[in-house]
């Protein structure tokens, strides 16, 4: 493992005004193709008929975009397509993502004839865990107070499962898990948290299953071991195998690894995801990631985010861009190695506080530095 953590605030300020500026709706890739805008005959629909639940005179071709199954790290993309109704122009103001994750191609106020067919594309960045992934795309129209709200899902998975999927830490801090190729590419197990792994009946040859053992029994009643240490809240095995560098699995049930959430009545925000496996960096790097900052329904306002740092003062973080879209915000940070930083396994706490409440949470930054 890397040296310990030498603890002093390193972090960086963000300015209530850059929440206020404009919203990031496209992906930067430049305006649609002329074909985009094109007059295209209208859909064999009632000319009046509205899919959508609104009164917006708009036809969708797909009420929701699925966009299938995919491997963890891919970038998985697809089209809406809707035809405006009546015998009126209709001018398309936004296409918003509700997250960070997902991006559009709209570029600026679109203006559509009656009968006018019309297209975005959309596409999700790269995901570095598996599960559904299910955002909207919410369309605005001049001249409506209303929004028509497109569904857009994607099932992102591994070529490498583990068995169970999470931890049980609540009755035994010691149990066995296993590791599966299912695309049976032989793969081996370099490390555990940056510790060596222990195996239950092999050797840890290259193969497409792994027998190991997971022992957290090093850590005290109050959640530390020997060198100060706290229980990890994810297990982050190391692997050889060509798609997946890096499986994380949650460590749950245990007073030890209860998430940071927000417990105070009056907070409004809370953090999107708690973990960011961030995989290889090298001494004097850096890498960039999404923070997500979510609202409660019940909250008045987006209230400013003025703070995300780290106590380890072995990294610094930069701010890159802050998206502000409807109910959320997401800071794409820039998290930069020192120099001197040692080969191991780096866990680093991530601290986020609201400009104006005080009010704060915790997340963790997951890194690697190869021997």
């Amino acid at each position: 493992m890397g040296p310990k953590a030498t603890f002093g605030a390193v972090g960086v300020a963000l300015f209530a005004g850059l929440f206020l500026g404009k919203s990031f709706l496209a992906n930067q890739s430049g305006p649609p193709a002329e074909a985009n805008n094109a007059l295209e005959p209208a859909s064999a629909v009632d000319p009046q008929l509205s899919n959508t639940g609104t009164e917006i005179p708009v036809f969708l071709d797909e009420a929701q975009l699925d966009l299938g199954p995919h491997l963890v790290g891919a970038s998985p993309s697809g089209e809406i397509h809707f035809t405006v109704l009546g015998d009126r122009p209709l001018s398309l103001l936004a296409a918003s993502p509700t997250c960070g994750c997902l991006s559009t191609d709209f570029n600026g106020r679109v203006d559509l004839q009656p009968g006018q067919r019309h297209t975005i594309r959309v596409e999700y960045r790269p995901r570095n865990f598996p599960g559904t992934a299910e955002e909207s795309i919410r369309l605005v129209f001049a001249g409506s107070p209303e929004i028509i709200t497109v569904p857009v899902r994607a099932f992102f998975s591994r070529t490498v499962e583990a068995d169970p999927p999470s931890i049980d830490a609540d009755a035994d801090l010691t149990g066995a898990i296993t590791l599966r190729s299912l695309d049976g590419v032989p793969f081996e197990i370099l490390s555990v948290n940056g510790l060596l792994p222990i195996f239950s009946d092999s050797d840890g040859a290259s193969s497409v299953t792994h027998d190991l053992i997971w022992d957290l029994r090093a850590y005290n009643k109050d959640c530390l071991d020997e060198f100060g240490d706290s229980m990890p809240r994810w297990l982050v095995f190391e692997t050889t195998h060509p798609s997946v560098p890096f499986v994380d699995v949650r460590v749950r049930n245990s007073e030890c690894t209860k998430l940071d959430v927000p417990l105070s009545p009056t907070q409004e925000w809370y953090l999107g995801d708690h973990r960011f496996i961030l995989g290889y960096i090298a001494p004097g790097a850096s890498l960039d990631f999404v923070l997500p900052i979510r609202y409660f329904p019940r909250a008045s306002r987006l209230e400013p985010i003025s703070l995300v740092a780290t106590p380890d003062s072995r990294f610094t973080l930069e701010v890159q861009k802050i998206t502000q879209q409807f109910d959320q915000r997401d800071i794409t940070l820039r998290i930069q190695a020192s120099d001197a930083l040692e080969p191991g396994f780096y866990r680093v706490p991530l601290i986020v506080r609201s400009a104006e409440t005080g009010d704060s949470q915790t997340c963790v930054a997951l890194l690697t530095v190869p021997s």
